[in-house]
């Protein structure tokens, strides 16, 4: 990490306010060799020359699992927390800063703010996963990776849904489902068979699959009406 924010510092100059690792990096669930290392570089300018240095200094790393880093600047950040409060609330629950100042240092989200965000990415979820099937070929291939693709957003927005309802939040993705779902009472198991796809254990046959699939859109749909009856601090209708 030293040598790639050396690359960064070098190369943006003092326009690099700050350089964060964040995500499953730092956390239980990490898997290495096969889990990503997330960046985020606060950068005054964002502009097209800076993009193109920092694809250019970055490109090295991802042999090394360095992903593409979300890039933003102080005043992107100070200005939108009223629309990325779940992303913020995300980044802020594991993360180091390697380089530079904290750039969320002092920051609080609204709750209202929150359930909102999280309910559209609910009902957003659920429109992109019946069109990807419905798109597909319909092969067990197809019903896995779409399984297995997209449980770790369910994952992050439970986590959320548990910060709404003022509980502590796990440190690993099967503790979050559980949790989760204990407090939107829907079933838990069909998220965690598609952690398990995901994570590369079990080998269900096709229609073990579609069984799986059918649970999991419906306890989805389930969690999303949840949510929508939810009032700011976690309290329901």
């Amino acid at each position: 990490m030293k040598k790639i924010c050396a690359d960064l510092s070098s190369g943006l100059g003092g326009g690099l306010s700050a350089v964060l690792v964040y995500g499953s990096a730092l956390g239980a669930d990490y898997l290495h060799g096969r889990s990503n290392i997330n960046l985020l570089l606060v950068i005054d300018d964002t502009g097209y020359e800076n993009l193109k240095s920092v694809r250019a200094l970055c490109s090295p790393y991802r042999k090394h699992g360095i992903i593409a880093p979300l890039v933003l600047s102080p005043d992107h950040i100070e200005t939108s927390r009223d629309v990325f409060s779940m992303e913020f609330l995300n980044i802020t629950e594991q993360y180091a800063v390697v380089m530079g100042e904290d750039p969320f240092k002092g920051m609080s989200i609204d709750d209202s703010l929150l359930r909102l965000e999280c309910e559209q990415q609910l009902k957003g979820n659920l429109i992109r996963i019946r069109e990807v099937y419905l798109e597909g070929r319909g092969t067990a291939a197809d019903l896995k990776g779409l399984i297995s693709g997209s449980v770790s957003s369910y994952v992050s927005l439970m986590k959320n849904l548990i910060r709404l309802k003022k509980t502590p939040v796990p440190p690993d993705a099967a503790s979050v489902i559980e949790t989760a779902s204990g407090l939107y009472a829907i079933k838990a198991s069909p998220f965690k068979e598609a952690l398990a796809l995901k994570t590369g254990k079990g080998n269900p046959s096709f229609s073990e699959l579609e069984g799986i699939f059918s649970s999991y859109l419906k306890e989805a749909a389930a969690l999303a009406a949840a949510v929508d009856k939810l009032l700011p601090g976690g309290r329901k209708n």
